[in-house]
């Protein structure tokens, strides 16, 4: 896999992943700082070492909105 980084106006940035020609992944949020994307990704990239790319994959676009947690500590998305 490779990635690349974009430097959108007002100083931010934001990491991609590619395999071949296809975009796997890209940041949800832009980062201040060039090292901030950086290590965002390295982490994205620990987090998913055991992850496979296949057909059928759910999108996340937001992944806090997706995990967020209520007070109780359940994720108003999923069953108990």
């Amino acid at each position: 896999m490779t990635s690349d980084f974009s430097h959108l106006s007002g100083g931010r940035w934001r990491w991609r992943l590619h395999t071949g020609d296809r975009l796997v992944a890209i940041a949800s949020h832009a980062y201040g700082r060039r090292i901030e994307a950086q290590r965002g990704l390295d982490r994205f990239r620990s987090a998913t070492t055991e992850a496979s790319i296949g057909e059928g994959i759910e999108t996340i676009a937001d992944w806090r909105r997706k995990y967020r947690r209520d007070s109780g500590g359940h994720s108003p998305n999923r069953s108990p």
